[in-house]
């Protein structure tokens, strides 16, 4: 009786307990469990979802995939883009291990690879193949979409009528489909001419025969109207390295306009960065070329929220107001909702958040969520897309998974408005870049008063800046769209306008360009630049039409004061300069003959005349040459006139003199220790024993021949220097030549030396030139010199390299385990005249380990730092040291990362220092020493090389 009544309490004690754990396994959570076994830290929850639903039900995997919006192609690939480390390039992912695993490569660009892999092989690709940081899917273009007549309230007709309409520019609609082009162009809505581009593969020539989006082509129906003798090109792209391909394109095809009614989601925090080759990147590149980029501000002023994370109750769930913890949403039963989700924890981040959504406010389990694990090589962003079965109102929740503190959130919802939404910062990429000129919407039947459209993304850019800069209409009349509302129909009014100021403005740079469709906007809203409207309501002003404005300008500085002082000219030589003649307005005006009712006289002649009568176009430009030939030693002075029809200005004077005198030689010295010209060489301290060498440059600046006379005769240097390899003395120096000498320090002894050497000349202001050396000794007894630097790449005498190159030399060890560091050389001139090496400085802001002999490699130079940064560099630097003291038993280093043209893998025992910015097609000298800071101090040899 006792044992059944034992067992039957034990029982019901057991099932009280059972549902306690459960009733707080679910509390604890808050809102159910949804950290699912698909969380992988390298791959997006989505896709390890997808390879889990692959292996475990492959009959329905097409249909979870249509749900997701995912597509999985001929035999079972899915496209997605590999990310390579944030440090690194996509250079570093290994491509034979990706063809083991039947991976196709499709296309890359700087840090991301594009690629189409086994959905079975996801997680294996990222666990195994080295350089890869994370896996995720294509970044994708949300089209931006909610005779136009925006070609009569933008001013556009008046220059139509006077005849600008656009020819002679191009521009690129670049757009994510063109469905009905044909039925457009036949119904006389777009041209024939239209080119039409592919980018989804590699911006090939196309029909647009099977397109299931119109949207680009209801988007060049505007351009069309704005500027219909442009020359257009249709250019569709699937994802951001499309994108990139689209605006390479763009730049070898002379395109100058380049117009994107499109926005992205996720590529950044929304403030202007470029990262993992985003479409900011694009955006800053093609404006760097000189195409002004124009692009819709986004339609998510009611669909976007943005807080600080907020947990008042400490359960891990943000707090939208109050005790709420959703975002509300509501949506019709067939509609999609997509909703993305990001911080302020840019570019990878070990900050964790999830989005999740549900169907009721405390349901325990979601309808669709994102949870990718952020560990640190991770983007902080998750997106949900969602099929809706029922209408209803639904619920987003932020939760934090592991954060250290409250980060920023921002939050999009495409097809929904969100509740509550926040307009303020809610435009999206690449709107938000510096160089966008991200385009608002005011409906053309309130285009005059405001005020603008509701949807309209307003700024700031999270990093403070006022966008959007111009406001266009929309709701206009559209052959492809009926009316067509959105941002998406605003911003091509002003591509379309850019084009006409363009074509009448042919000479007008990217900046000038922008300035001028800023510059004349109807400001509106608050006064001057806004967060609403920008500048205001794009314009083009009748008075910008026809006039007509001569500018002068010469070679002489100041260029534009109509004053050419020639100078002292040797007599029975000459110097000639340049004059330019420019068209300045925008109306043609007629050049006279220059100097016909006013002509120079000897020693003064007009030459190369390019410019008498002549009709210049606006921005067109002509020129002709001014020569001073005196033959005497006498100062002279005249003038000259440039007539034209210029209204304002129909006769422009420009005065002319110059002085004769005697040639001169003018003797110049300069030496390979900076400053280079203070006729001061102070060698480094130096190890008796070993020998410095350091060039001094001879030259001649004057107008006669420079004899030099017998160097160091009459003021000897003693050891420890002397000059060896002298190719000057007793050299006679035509104008612009120079000669080189070389000078030794080779101490023998321990102290401080100093000495000096004369240089004579015919120079008669300065013979002779002295030159003071100095150097110290340092004992061989208590130092060993570190071990010359060997130079590997680039090869001596190697040709058809880049303007950004990675140096490689082998790394120096020190017998005496002394730290040392190396100094970097390059320079066009073999000698090294006045180059100053790239070592380190108290700003340094990047340290690299260099590897055995407690070596530091420093480079870079940051000419102001303030005192935290370089506490913090010291305290970098010290601990850099203890690390290598405590290692240096163990041998070995590391070489730092390399940029492009790195010359094949880098090995652990080399050091490398990218350099970006040579100039094309130029020969370079490069060199290395290493220097133990106590007197030991090695030099590689030099070697050459020559950029493409």
């Amino acid at each position: 009786m006792n044992r059944k009544w034992y067992v039957r309490q034990s029982a019901i004690f057991f099932t009280i307990a059972v549902f306690i754990v459960c009733v707080f396994t679910a509390s604890s959570n808050a809102q159910g469990v949804y950290k699912n076994g698909n969380v992988h830290p390298k791959v997006a929850s989505v896709l390890a979802e997808l390879q889990d639903k692959y292996e475990t039900d492959v009959i329905n995997i097409q249909s979870f995939a249509r749900e997701r919006d995912i597509k999985i192609e001929y035999r079972d690939k899915v496209t997605v883009f590999l990310i390579s480390k944030p440090d690194g390039t996509v250079d570093a992912i290994d491509r034979n291990a990706l063809q083991s695993y039947g991976v196709e490569i499709v296309k890359s660009g700087d840090k991301v690879m594009k690629a189409k892999v086994p959905v079975n092989m996801i997680k294996q690709i990222a666990d195994n193949v080295a350089g890869i940081s994370f896996i995720k899917l294509p970044d994708k273009p949300l089209p931006l979409s909610y005779t136009s007549e925006g070609v009569g309230l933008t001013g556009a007709s008046v220059y139509h009528s006077t005849g600008y309409k656009g020819a002679g520019v191009k521009i690129a609609i670049i757009d994510v489909g063109f469905k009905g082009l044909s039925s457009a162009i036949s119904a006389g809505e777009l041209p024939g001419s239209v080119a039409k581009i592919d980018c989804t593969s590699s911006c090939t020539s196309t029909t647009f025969s099977n397109e299931t989006e119109d949207h680009g082509t209801a988007v060049a129906e505007i351009v069309y109207d704005m500027a219909p003798e442009a020359q257009l090109y249709l250019m569709k792209i699937d994802d951001n390295l499309d994108l990139k391909d689209a605006k390479d394109y763009c730049k070898n095809n002379g395109i100058k306009i380049i117009n994107h009614s499109v926005g992205w989601v996720n590529t950044n925090f929304y403030s202007g960065e470029c990262y993992y080759d985003n479409p900011v990147c694009t955006v800053n590149d093609a404006y760097s070329s000189g195409i002004l980029w124009v692009n819709s501000a986004g339609n998510s002023a009611q669909q976007h929220y943005e807080a600080a994370f907020s947990d008042p109750d400490a359960d891990k769930w943000h707090n939208v107001s109050g005790s709420n913890e959703a975002v509300t949403i509501y949506a019709s039963a067939g509609s999609t909702i997509q909703a993305f989700l990001t911080w302020n924890a840019w570019p990878a981040t070990d900050q964790d958040y999830d989005l999740l959504l549900y169907n009721s406010y405390s349901s325990i389990s979601p309808v669709a969520s994102s949870n990718t694990s952020q560990t640190g090589t991770q983007l902080p962003i998750e997106d949900i897309y969602y099929p809706v079965p029922a209408s209803g109102t639904y619920y987003l929740k932020i939760k934090k998974s592991s954060a250290t503190g409250n980060h920023k959130l921002e939050v999009y919802s495409f097809n929904h408005n969100l509740n509550p939404a926040v307009a303020s910062s809610s435009l999206i990429g690449p709107a938000d870049a510096v160089n966008a000129m991200a385009v608002a919407a005011i409906n053309k039947d309130k285009w005059s008063t405001g005020p603008y459209e509701s949807f309209s993304s307003q700024g700031p850019s999270n990093d403070s800046r006022i966008k959007p800069d111009i406001s266009g209409p929309d709701g206009v009349s559209s052959y492809s769209y009926g009316s067509f509302f959105g941002t998406s129909a605003s911003s091509p009014h002003v591509a379309g306008a850019a084009a006409l100021i363009l074509s009448h403005k042919p000479g007008y740079s990217v900046s000038q360009l922008w300035d001028a469709l800023t510059d004349q906007a109807v400001d509106m809203g608050a006064t001057g630049k806004d967060n609403v409207y920008g500048y205001g309501r794009l314009d083009l002003p009748a008075s910008q039409i026809l006039q007509p404005d001569i500018s002068v300008t010469d070679t002489i500085p100041p260029v534009d004061d109509r004053n050419m002082p020639f100078g002292n000219i040797s007599a029975g030589s000459l110097s000639s300069q340049t004059v330019t003649v420019a068209n300045s307005g925008n109306a043609d005006f007629n050049i006279g003959q220059i100097a016909g009712a006013n002509p120079v006289a000897t020693p003064f002649e007009i030459s190369n005349d390019n410019c008498s009568n002549k009709v210049l176009v606006p921005a067109a430009t002509c020129t002709f040459k001014v020569t001073f030939a005196p033959s005497a030693l006498i100062m002279s002075a005249d003038s000259f006139d440039i007539p034209s029809d210029d209204p304002d200005e129909s006769t422009v004077t420009v005065s002319v003199s110059g002085t004769g005198t005697l040639p001169t030689p003018d003797i110049k010295v300069s030496d390979a220790r900076g400053p280079a010209d203070d006729l001061q060489m102070p060698f480094e301290n130096l190890t008796e024993g070993l020998v410095m060498a350091r060039a001094v440059k001879i030259a001649n600046y004057g107008t006669a021949n420079l004899v030099i006379g017998a160097i160091a005769l009459n003021d000897q240097l003693t050891p420890p220097f002397e000059i060896l390899n002298d190719n000057c003395s007793g050299k006679v120096l035509l104008p612009t030549e120079d000669c080189t000498i070389t000078v030794n320090f080779t101490p023998t002894a321990t102290g401080t030396f100093s000495d000096s050497f004369d240089i004579p000349s015919n120079d008669s202001d300065e013979n002779p030139v002295m030159v003071a050396v100095s150097g110290t000794g340092l004992s061989s007894a208590d130092n060993n010199p570190p071990s010359s630097p060997e130079l590997v790449y680039p090869a001596n005498g190697q040709i058809n390299m880049g303007t950004t190159l990675s140096f490689r030399w082998k790394n120096c060890t020190d017998p005496d385990l002394d730290q040392i560091t190396y100094h970097f050389y390059y320079s066009e001139d073999p000698d090294f005249i006045g180059v100053t090496s790239i070592q380190a400085s108290a700003g340094n802001k990047t340290v690299h380990y260099a590897g055995t002999g407690l070596g530091l490699l420093l480079f870079g130079m940051v000419f102001a730092a303030d005192a935290r940064t370089r506490k913090k560099m010291f305290l970098l630097i010290v601990i850099i040291t203890m690390f290598t003291m405590l290692f240096v038993s163990c041998g070995g280093g590391g070489g730092g990362g390399g940029g492009g043209n790195g010359g094949g893998g880098v090995t652990s025992d080399e050091v490398t220092r990218s350099v970006s910015g040579l100039e094309t097609g130029t020969t370079y000298y490069w060199k290395v020493t290493v220097d133990d800071g106590k007197g030991g101090i090695t030099e590689s040899q030099v070697q050459r090389f020559t950029t493409q």
